[in-house]
């Protein structure tokens, strides 16, 4: 199976590199500015410019989560390298080292989808920082650890299927340098999710780990606890398509006028009846209006129940944690939390494509930012989502099996709140 997927991965990225005629435009360090999807028209060919991000090592927690508790956490290190391949889609190599003889290592590629940028102000008076955020993720073979934590307990030889984000960080430091760091998260979650009804690895049994999530996150500054969730209105900022056929790609950002989240239950997903836990998901419903070339479009958060998927208000949040550092460093202070969800959105920019896109993505809140696109408005925390599309939905086919699939992202919601 390992050897299959490896060849799923070759075979994504050729049938990709065959649909290219535009690459991103790369600048040298530092870039501040905007990334140039907002200087055309929504749905009109735009041209991504962001940096060309060095390789970068770092620290990094990886935990296993039992019941919606932390079961045993590990130290582990980690290597992330940056490959462009079309505008917006890039590979990244990966490689998680041990911490210890019980911690796990891991060695794959992540596909990452770009999702948007902002500037953080420094509060020791230094230069403005800025972060470029993707959306990943990848099928990484295991090469030491334990069945089943903190190896998930599938058959001999099968990866596991993570998904998360990388944001990259740049700041011009007192001597005048360019100042490169990173923050990530990957996740597997409970076995209803990634090997359940719409998962193309659907796992019974103790292979399916119903009770089990595992949850990798660098730098390893991190604590794992319970983080609120995130009510409130949605305040800017875009919803932006890309164009796979006759070419792919990247297109103008759709702006979003307003929409709202409300949270509902709270439960350990696979696992009822046990609604309240140490760390639980939080349900929620979301709902926004964009404008896109003189008219309006929407998205809603779907419900869909059990057994065919836990998402009882269309939406999921599990909050992971907090990185804690000092003032002027990054990432700083500020919370963690992963998402998952089926939302409909009947797509201005591709309208024959389905109306309905399972989604995977993050936020963080704690750490101020400003947007280039509403200059002078603070925002506290930054949701951004993208839709799963597997090799066969590239170009308009069927959307399912969803998790636990290699994917590709079409679309990317970016969303903030004050």
């Amino acid at each position: 199976m390992s050897t299959l997927r490896s060849t799923l991965v070759s075979g994504l990225f050729w049938s990709l590199s065959a649909l290219a005629l535009v690459a991103p435009a790369h600048s040298q360090g530092c870039n501040f500015g905007d990334d140039g999807l907002a200087n055309v028209p929504c749905c009109q060919p735009a041209q991504l410019n962001i940096p060309q991000f060095p390789p970068l090592g770092l620290s990094g927690a990886y935990a296993c989560f039992k019941d919606c508790s932390i079961e045993n956490q590990f130290n582990v290190r980690v290597q992330v390298n940056y490959v462009p391949v079309l505008c917006d889609l890039m590979f990244f190599p990966i490689t998680v080292t041990p911490g210890s003889s019980t911690a796990p290592g891991y060695q794959g590629i992540l596909v990452g989808k770009y999702a948007r940028t902002w500037l953080e102000p420094d509060p020791t008076g230094a230069t403005n920082r800025q972060i470029w955020r993707f959306l990943v993720n990848g099928d990484l073979n295991p090469t030491s650890g334990a069945q089943p934590c903190p190896l998930p307990p599938h058959p001999a030889g099968a990866p596991t299927h993570f998904h998360g984000h990388i944001d990259y960080a740049c700041q011009i430091d007192a001597a005048g340098n360019q100042v490169f760091r990173l923050a990530m998260s990957l996740n597997h979650l409970q076995g209803c999710v990634e090997h359940g009804l719409f998962s193309c690895t659907p796992y019974g049994g103790a292979a399916a780990h119903n009770d089990r999530s595992y949850h990798l996150v660098a730098p390893g500054n991190f604590t794992f606890m319970p983080v609120p969730p995130m009510p409130g209105p949605l305040v800017a900022e875009s919803v932006r398509s890309t164009q796979f056929l006759p070419a792919y790609r990247c297109l103008g950002e759709a702006r979003v006028f307003q929409g709202q989240t409300s949270p509902a239950n709270q439960d350990c997903l696979c696992v009822p009846p046990t609604p309240i836990s140490t760390q639980p998901y939080t349900h929620y419903r979301m709902a926004g209006t964009v404008g896109c070339a003189g008219a309006t479009a929407s998205f809603n958060t779907v419900p869909i129940g059990v057994p065919l998927a836990p998402l009882p208000a269309g939406a999921t949040e599990l909050g992971l944690g907090m990185w804690t550092g000092a003032p002027g460093t990054f990432p700083g202070s500020r919370t963690l939390s992963t998402h998952w969800g089926l939302i409909n959105y009947p797509d201005p920019c591709n309208p024959n494509d389905p109306p309905f896109h399972f989604v995977q993505g993050v936020s963080t809140f704690g750490e101020p930012g400003f947007l280039f696109t509403q200059p002078g408005a603070v925002f506290n925390t930054f949701l951004d989502l993208s839709d799963m599309r597997n090799q066969t939905a590239l170009v308009g086919g069927p959307i399912f099996p969803a998790w636990g699939c290699l994917y590709v992202s079409k679309i990317v919601w970016n969303l903030n709140m004050p």
